[in-house]
This record gives structure tokens, sequence and C-alpha cells, in this order.
């Protein structure tokens, strides 16, 4: 293929003409020149399959598991939704046969990273041992040969682009997963996202990549990163990816942004919001003018990551710089939406709202708190605001697990950050080791709660008008 012939009317002219330069740079005019690769790797590669439910997932097994019981007791003439709720929502203490289905594995496969010196804020705490990679394939294959859903793979570390093919080849576990049914996600700092391993990345059918950027400011995104340069190697990993999915003609992985709140990049956000929408896709691949109108397609979206970790209290923003982030800068960010709406000629009955373009990006907006904005803001300067998003318990827990390198097993992602004990964990409740829940599991948590209570006024309400329950 010869980079002047490559097709990259979907972006925005700029950075259309950014795409091509690095076309021409002698990395991709190598991959580029040999079409017979190119045409094979377009026929051998892998759609990512379909992403699980998590919700779903956990009401269907616990009504699976409580749910005749709980009817009876509806039937029985109890009125009590929250007490049936709380039933219907038990997760046994010891399992007997097969094991729960899991919706979410998080794999540590390392702990080393090629970023040296390390980020600022990174508060990764190393471990002895590492299981070899035979051990992870064993895993997946083991967790995809499962009947029922498969679950969710994420790859993390460290940095896991250091495991090379081990990850990402043909014999790698990312295929691997893929070849079973099973989606899979690499957290990475982009560092090693070269073409060959990007085209790598779309041929393995890897689903998503959550790439590290805190900042749309090079001096910032340096400084966070520890070291000059990073800002543009980070974003050429970017326009890497994005050319390889443009040169095999798909849309995966979807490239979704980690970015970590500090006091340094804080109020920068809605500069990071324009920088990424300027990159994005406006076009709906094979069809002619038709606009990514849909608010569930967020490539280069944002996930907003408040820093954690005591060794971070200089860095954290302070209650004030909270309650103003989540009001003056948000609604900041909302306005370079709009208008990035109205630029790209978008008729106002087609646009959306930046809370729900955004809405996994708010680790505020995306689940409830008690208390008041300010009660966050207080929590948040505090590095414990999950704890105002808690229940009484944890349901999540039991369909995930957290492998970190010496293959000790955690519940969540939170005790794998944590760490309060080796080996097996009971089902956990609220703890001290809760306080840096990841919101993902706080949304899930919470959206089950609300599903079996709707379950139980359902049950009710068809026992009152006289209807066999469903």
């Amino acid at each position: 293929m010869n980079p002047t012939a490559l097709d990259l009317s979907a972006f925005l002219p700029e950075h259309a003409a950014r795409l091509a330069a690095l076309a021409q740079a002698p990395p991709w005019r190598a991959v580029l020149a040999d079409d017979a690769r190119l045409a094979h790797l377009r026929a051998t590669l892998l759609q990512p399959p379909a992403m699980p439910d998590p919700s779903g997932l956990l009401k269907d097994t616990l009504l699976g598991l409580n749910g005749e019981r709980v009817r009876a007791r509806v039937a029985a003439g109890e009125r009590d939704v929250e007490a049936l709720a709380w039933d219907l929502g038990q997760w046994p203490e010891r399992w007997e046969g097969p094991p729960p289905p899991m919706s979410f594995v998080g794999i540590y496969v390392t702990l080393d990273c090629n970023a040296r010196p390390k980020c600022v804020y990174c508060n990764q705490q190393p471990v002895e041992g590492r299981l070899p990679i035979a051990a992870w394939r064993e895993l997946v294959q083991e967790l995809t040969a499962r009947e029922g859903p498969k679950p969710y793979f994420s790859y993390t570390g460290g940095e896991p682009l250091t495991c090379g093919e081990a990850l990402y080849g043909p014999e790698g576990l990312v295929r691997l997963a893929a070849a079973g049914g099973a989606a899979s996600n690499i957290n990475t700092n982009a560092l090693g996202l070269t073409p060959e391993v990007a085209l790598a990345l779309v041929h393995a059918g890897t689903a998503r990549l959550h790439i590290s950027l805190d900042s749309a400011s090079a001096e910032v995104q340096d400084r966070l990163a520890g070291a000059p340069g990073r800002f543009a190697q980070f974003t050429e990993g970017i326009y890497n990816l994005q050319l390889a999915r443009e040169v095999l003609r798909v849309d995966h992985p979807v490239v979704h942004l980690n970015c970590v709140l500090t006091t340094q990049n804080l109020f920068g956000y809605p500069d990071l919001v324009r920088f990424l929408l300027e990159r994005k896709r406006v076009r709906t691949p094979g069809a002619e003018g038709a606009w990514r109108a849909d608010p569930h397609y967020r490539d280069l979206g944002i996930h907003l990551i408040p820093v954690g970790g005591s060794e971070n209290d200089a860095i954290r923003p302070s209650a004030d710089d909270w309650e103003r982030f989540l009001t003056e800068t948000w609604e900041q960010a909302a306005e370079v939406w709009d208008d990035y709406q109205a630029a790209r000629g978008i008729p106002e009955d087609q646009r959306i709202g930046y809370d729900d373009y955004a809405f996994f990006a708010s680790p505020y907006k995306r689940v409830q708190y008690a208390g008041t904005l300010r009660d966050y803001a207080e929590a948040a300067a505090k590095g414990v605001q999950s704890t105002l998003a808690l229940g009484e318990r944890c349901l999540v827990a039991p369909t995930q697990a957290f492998f970190l390198p010496d293959g000790t097993r955690h519940l969540c992602g939170g005790h794998a950050v944590t760490r309060p004990r080796r080996g097996p964990e009971p089902f956990p409740l609220p703890n001290e080791h809760c306080h840096g829940c990841p919101v993902a599991t706080l949304f899930i948590n919470q959206g089950v709660e609300a599903a079996l209570r709707d379950q139980v006024t359902k049950w009710i309400e068809e026992e009152g008008a006289g209807q066999a329950p469903t």
C-alpha cells in the first residue's frame, strides 16, 4: 500500500494530516510496502467477542441461587422489599459444585515497567515471584472453557506490553481469549505501541486499550510521567494504533484514556477533552457523511481516576479544588463538547449532552454518593471518596478475580492494590480496604442492588394481581 493511498477521511483534516505524515515515516513505510502481508493480516484477524454484561450476569446468578426461596416468601405474604432484596442478593458462604460464573478477570502479567523513571503518582507495590506465561495461558483456557458467559480479561501491570508476543502474538493471551469467546483489554502507557505492536493488537482481536494520558500539555504530561518527551511518545503510540485500525479496516480496539487527576492537571481537563475530540473519528466508516451520534461510542473517551495512595497526598487536590472541578471545570468541558458538536454540523435534535457522552468519565456523576457534593469533595481530598458509595455488601466480588504476577488471587481491584491478605479471601463486606473501590465496581454493585429491589417489587405486584410470579 502506498502511504498516500491510505484513506484517512474519517478524521478531521488536521489530524488526518498528522496520521498521513506518520505513515510516511520509515517504520510505517516498511509496513505499508508489504501488500501481501497486510492482506493476510486482514484475512486472519480476529474480531473481539462481545463484551459481557456484568450486571445481568450477577442478577441472573443470584436469581438462580435465591429466586425460588424469595418468591416463596412473597407468596407467603412478606412485603418488606428491602429484607426480601437482601435475601435475594445472598451469596453462599461456601460454594458446592461448579464455581460461580466470572464476569471480570484482571491479570497483572508483570509489574515490570519500561517507564524509567516511573510516573510520579505510581504507587504499585512489588511482589516476589512471577508465574510463567504458560500458567496464564492455562487460566485463560480454563475460564473460557466453562459453559455460559465468558469473562472480560484485563491485562495490566506494570507495563503489559513488555511481555511482547506472549501477550498479543499468534499464540498470545489476547488471541487465546478471543478464540475462546472472551474479550480482552490492555492497560498500557503506549511507550511500546510501535506500528508492529499496534498491528498485532488489532490482529489478535483486542477489544479495548486503556492508555495513560493525563494532560494535553506536553510540559504537564512530561512532569507527571517523570521524563521529558513522554507526551510525544504517548501520543505517537495512540496515533500508531489509529493507523493500524485504518490499515486493517476495523474499529477495534476501542481506545480509552486513563487520566489520573492531581493538583497539576485537574483544571486542564477541558483542554484534554478538546485535544482528544480533535483526534477521534468523526465519520462512521462506510457511511459517507454519517456522524457518530451514539453516546456509547467513546473512542478516545476519558476515564478520570482520582490519584490514590497516601504517598500521593502532596499532589492530591483539596476539597475546594474538587468542588471547583466538579462544577466549573466540568461545565467548561461540557462547553467544549457542545462546540464540537456544533462545529461538526450535527443537527440539534441529534446532539447529546456531555453527561451522557462522558458518562464513564466522571468519578462523581457515575454513581450515587451519600451526602452532598461538598461531602464528596472533602472525602476525595482524603482519598476515601468511595466510602460514600459503598453499600452494606459487595455483590460483585464473587464474579471477578484479580491475579498478581506471583499468582496471588484477590477478589477485587481495590484489594489487589492494598493486599489485605494472601490466599483466598472470604466474600467481603465493605471494610477499611474498600476506600479505593473502583467506580466501575461501585456502579455495578449499585445497579444490581437496584435491579434486585425492582425484581422483588415486581413479584409483590404480580402476587397482588393474582399473577404467576416471573
